[in-house]
């Protein structure tokens, strides 16, 4: 799980930096953020699943075991800006 804004450092950037030194790792974005352009960059930065702080309690269980068998995973009311 990695939150896509942290005090000190940018998560998409950490996102792209973990995929590149480890490609099979399997990361979902927490965030409060719903713009799909938080969205995509996460998920083109190589996260496979986006889920709202506000919805965690609701998904988390189910985000991860999605993206653990490599499915993406998106909270509700999130989408990609190409699926609008």
């Amino acid at each position: 799980m990695l939150d896509v804004s942290l005090p000190d450092m940018n998560g998409i950037e950490i996102a792209r930096e973990l995929k590149s030194a480890w490609p099979e790792v399997k990361i979902l974005a927490i965030s409060a953020y719903p713009d799909s352009l938080y969205v995509d960059s996460m998920l083109d930065a190589g996260a496979l699943g986006y889920l709202l702080k506000d919805n965690v309690q609701d998904e988390l269980v189910n985000a991860i075991q999605s993206i653990s068998i490599g499915k993406q995973w998106l909270g509700k009311g999130l989408n990609r800006s190409s699926e609008t």
